[in-house]
């Protein structure tokens, strides 16, 4: 026989056809698989970095917006004056919170009273009796 391959017999060539089929067969399917796992990963990366950026960016502009907004607030003895001018006494604490003011004062009555300042324009929203 003048071949490249010398078959001994039809057992054998059945076993070899069978490895190399399966070689390939499985060759292919880790080619494709990792084709496919390298698209997953590059979609997932992608999203990752567009999400990233989306969010350093709202981040950023909340940021911001809460510094603009803050600097416009009133500065703890205007807050004070304020709450003077509308009648309350006895103020010994004024907390700065999220949205505003929260003032710990006598109200005209001379009751311990917890008032929620609006943090611009010094108007007292809400008085509440404090509870000891």
């Amino acid at each position: 026989m003048n071949s490249a391959f010398t078959v001994y017999s039809p057992e054998l060539l059945h076993t070899v056809f069978t490895v190399v089929a399966s070689t390939t067969a499985t060759t292919l399917l880790e080619i494709y698989m990792m084709k496919t796992s390298h698209a997953i990963f590059a979609i997932a990366l992608s999203a990752a970095s567009i999400g990233g950026a989306a969010y350093a960016v709202s981040s950023t502009d909340t940021a911001s917006v809460a510094t603009t907004q803050t600097e416009s607030w009133l500065k703890i003895p205007a807050i004070y004056d304020k709450v003077i001018a509308a009648g309350y006494s006895d103020i010994n604490e004024i907390e700065r919170e999220d949205k505003g003011y929260e003032v710990k004062a006598r109200n005209a009555d001379g009751e311990k009273v917890k008032l929620d300042v609006d943090p611009v324009t010094g108007e007292v929203l809400k008085s509440r009796l404090k509870q000891d």
